[in-house]
């Protein structure tokens, strides 16, 4: 698929970014399998990447940005380098590309449990659209390909030996809002120190609040782990960049999703590449964790059964731990692999052109 050339539209293209860093592994994994690669962004930030790649950033304004993206599209068509678009999350993007009349093949990635009128649309008019597993799109569609998620897993990989912690060692790693519902896992904590007095465990809370919003429900966090004097247990980290999340993840045993959004998190998979063990409350991680479900999904669970969970993860020997994070490794190398996801696209990309001729 060598000869075949396009564009990738996305948010952020930012190495150092704490939450999109991973969108410059993708493009440089879609670079490799095609000629030339135009990626259209808002933000363009520090980006090692392949030489057959070329960046533009679109202006501020909505009727703006959709006037530069059909321009670039247009001159990309123009010097026969347009043989595809893929748009990463934003269903408008796709729309973008596609109205009023489609330059080239329309494809979109898509993972979130958000159904719009927007995403309706962007379906309606994309020749394919791609999601990490079955709970990732709610759309009901016959367009739609599950190729998971997109992990860097030979970034992302267990320590040379997993060392014993004094206790067990959580993290949550992400954007820290509403949606994360940290309260969730605050309470399960208390509870589990309140139930099992002489154990010890340690949860880090790493990522940034963005907006207001964010900002009000970090207070309200930190407020309720000095109000329940969990200080010395609970610690609130700022973001790392992409590349030194690794070595949390390394340094932990269970990574904790407590969002109920029923698609997967890009954070917890790669926690397990890492060899991390799972808590969450999102039910989308039941097929993908097989036979380890029962002990680590926890949907719609109270902090009761959190605490129970935590419980019988502190229970687990060492050994045991690291042969189950090292299984869960497995899962996420065989189903969503970077490269393997992007070989995927690209072979449905080339499936549709092949049928349009």
């Amino acid at each position: 698929m060598r000869t075949l050339s396009g564009a990738f539209i996305t948010q952020v293209l930012d190495e150092n970014d704490p939450v999109l860093a991973f969108t410059a592994g993708w493009v440089n994994a879609l670079a490799r399998r095609v000629a030339r690669l135009e990626v259209i962004c808002l933000a363009h930030g520090a980006a090692v990447l392949e030489r057959n790649v070329h960046v533009s950033v679109l202006p501020a304004g909505r009727f703006a940005r959709y006037r530069r993206v059909r321009s670039i599209l247009r001159a990309l068509k123009r010097a026969g380098s347009l043989d595809f678009v893929l748009a990463h999350m934003c269903p408008s993007y796709a729309v973008a590309a596609a109205l009023p009349r489609k330059l080239a093949p329309t494809f979109m990635w898509y993972a979130h449990s958000s159904v719009t009128r927007m995403l309706r649309l962007a379906d309606r008019l994309c020749d394919r659209v791609f999601t990490s597993s079955k709970a990732g799109y709610q759309l009901a569609s016959s367009k739609c390909r599950v190729v998971g998620q997109g992990i860097e897993t030979e970034r992302f990989t267990p320590p040379v030996e997993r060392t014993r912690g004094d206790g067990l060692r959580l993290c949550n790693v992400g954007r820290i809002s509403r949606i994360k519902c940290l309260d969730l896992l605050i309470n399960a904590v208390e509870r589990y120190l309140e139930r099992c007095p002489n154990k010890r465990i340690r949860c880090r809370l790493v990522g940034p609040a963005r907006g207001a919003d964010d900002e009000e429900y970090a207070a309200e966090l930190r407020f309720l782990v000095e109000h329940k004097d969990l200080g010395g247990v609970i610690a609130f980290e700022p973001p790392l960049r992409h590349s030194e999340v690794v070595r949390v993840y390394q340094e932990v045993d269970v990574v904790a999703n407590m969002t109920q959004n029923h698609s997967l998190d890009k954070t917890t998979l790669e926690a397990m590449a890492c060899g991390c063990l799972v808590l969450t409350t999102n039910d989308a991680f039941g097929p993908v964790l097989g036979p380890h479900a029962e002990l680590m999904v926890k949907p719609n669970a109270s902090s009761g059964a959190l605490e129970g969970a935590l419980e019988a993860l502190a229970a687990l020997p060492h050994e045991e731990r690291v042969r189950i994070g090292l299984e869960l490794r497995e899962i996420v190398v065989r189903d969503h692999g970077l490269d393997r996801m992007m070989d995927r696209i690209v072979e449905e990309i080339g499936a549709v052109r092949a049928r349009s001729k």
